[in-house]
Protein backbone atom coordinates (compact mmCIF):
# COMPACT_ATOMS: atom_id res chain seq x y z
CA UNK A 1 0.00 0.00 0.00
CA UNK A 2 1.14 3.12 -0.95
CA UNK A 3 -0.26 6.33 1.01
CA UNK A 4 -0.88 9.43 -1.46
CA UNK A 5 -0.54 13.14 0.40
CA UNK A 6 -2.12 15.83 -1.80
CA UNK A 7 -1.33 18.91 0.05
CA UNK A 8 -0.05 22.35 -0.69
CA UNK A 9 1.59 23.25 2.14
CA UNK A 10 5.22 21.71 2.08
CA UNK A 11 5.73 21.43 5.87
CA UNK A 12 2.39 19.43 6.68
CA UNK A 13 2.71 17.20 3.57
CA UNK A 14 6.65 16.39 5.09
CA UNK A 15 5.58 16.06 8.56
CA UNK A 16 3.06 13.68 7.56
CA UNK A 17 5.34 11.76 5.35
CA UNK A 18 7.77 11.42 8.50
CA UNK A 19 4.97 9.93 10.39
CA UNK A 20 3.59 7.71 7.72
CA UNK A 21 7.33 6.32 7.14
CA UNK A 22 8.04 5.57 10.22
CA UNK A 23 4.64 3.78 10.69
CA UNK A 24 6.30 1.33 7.70
CA UNK A 25 4.02 3.06 4.63
CA UNK A 26 5.85 3.88 0.93
CA UNK A 27 4.78 7.54 0.94
CA UNK A 28 4.13 10.01 -2.77
CA UNK A 29 3.76 13.17 -1.72
CA UNK A 30 1.67 16.04 -4.35
CA UNK A 31 1.29 19.76 -3.39
CA UNK A 32 -1.15 20.56 -6.13
CA UNK A 33 -4.32 18.24 -7.25
CA UNK A 34 -3.00 18.50 -10.85
CA UNK A 35 -0.18 16.76 -10.81
CA UNK A 36 -2.03 13.76 -8.28
CA UNK A 37 -4.76 12.91 -11.18
CA UNK A 38 -1.93 11.88 -13.02
CA UNK A 39 -0.90 9.64 -10.41
CA UNK A 40 -0.70 5.62 -10.66
CA UNK A 41 -3.18 3.93 -8.32
CA UNK A 42 -3.79 0.89 -6.58
CA UNK A 43 -7.15 -0.26 -4.93
CA UNK A 44 -5.22 -1.01 -1.93
CA UNK A 45 -3.77 2.59 -1.70
CA UNK A 46 -4.72 5.38 0.32
CA UNK A 47 -5.64 8.73 -0.28
CA UNK A 48 -4.73 11.67 2.02
CA UNK A 49 -6.37 14.51 0.95
CA UNK A 50 -5.87 18.64 2.06
CA UNK A 51 -9.44 19.94 1.53
CA UNK A 52 -8.46 23.66 0.37
CA UNK A 53 -5.80 23.16 -2.90
CA UNK A 54 -5.67 26.19 -4.54
CA UNK A 55 -6.03 24.43 -8.22
CA UNK A 56 -9.11 22.04 -7.84
CA UNK A 57 -11.64 21.26 -5.69
CA UNK A 58 -11.82 18.32 -3.48
CA UNK A 59 -14.81 16.72 -4.92
CA UNK A 60 -13.02 16.64 -8.46
CA UNK A 61 -9.93 14.42 -6.53
CA UNK A 62 -12.87 12.44 -4.53
CA UNK A 63 -14.81 11.39 -7.37
CA UNK A 64 -11.54 10.42 -9.12
CA UNK A 65 -10.69 7.97 -5.79
CA UNK A 66 -13.85 6.86 -6.05
CA UNK A 67 -13.45 5.61 -9.39
CA UNK A 68 -10.69 3.66 -8.54
CA UNK A 69 -11.56 2.30 -5.55
CA UNK A 70 -9.04 3.73 -3.43
CA UNK A 71 -9.95 5.07 0.13
CA UNK A 72 -9.70 8.63 1.01
CA UNK A 73 -9.03 10.72 4.13
CA UNK A 74 -9.61 14.38 4.09
CA UNK A 75 -7.44 16.61 6.58
CA UNK A 76 -8.74 20.24 7.21
CA UNK A 77 -8.87 23.11 9.38
CA UNK A 78 -12.11 24.43 7.85
CA UNK A 79 -15.03 24.61 10.37
CA UNK A 80 -18.15 21.46 9.95
CA UNK A 81 -20.39 24.36 8.50
CA UNK A 82 -17.45 24.47 5.45
CA UNK A 83 -16.53 20.84 5.30
CA UNK A 84 -20.59 20.13 4.39
CA UNK A 85 -20.61 22.58 1.46
CA UNK A 86 -17.32 21.49 0.36
CA UNK A 87 -17.99 17.60 0.51
CA UNK A 88 -21.32 17.17 1.46
CA UNK A 89 -22.49 13.29 2.36
CA UNK A 90 -18.70 12.36 2.80
CA UNK A 91 -18.03 10.04 5.54
CA UNK A 92 -17.31 12.42 8.70
CA UNK A 93 -15.13 9.19 10.33
CA UNK A 94 -13.01 9.70 7.68
CA UNK A 95 -12.02 13.31 8.19
CA UNK A 96 -9.16 14.47 10.65
CA UNK A 97 -8.63 18.10 11.44
CA UNK A 98 -5.19 19.58 11.34
CA UNK A 99 -3.16 19.53 13.54
CA UNK A 100 -3.15 15.77 12.74
CA UNK A 101 -3.50 13.08 15.48
CA UNK A 102 -1.01 10.46 14.92
CA UNK A 103 -2.52 8.02 16.09
CA UNK A 104 -5.95 9.00 14.87
CA UNK A 105 -4.41 8.56 11.16
CA UNK A 106 -3.04 4.94 11.73
CA UNK A 107 -6.57 3.99 12.69
CA UNK A 108 -8.21 5.45 9.76
CA UNK A 109 -5.70 3.68 7.50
Amino acid sequence: MTVHIVEDDRAVADSLALVLAQMGHAVEIYNDGRTFLQAELSSDDKIILDLHLPDMAAATILSHAKDRGTGVIVITALGKSQIDREIPGFDPDRILRKPIDPQMLARLL
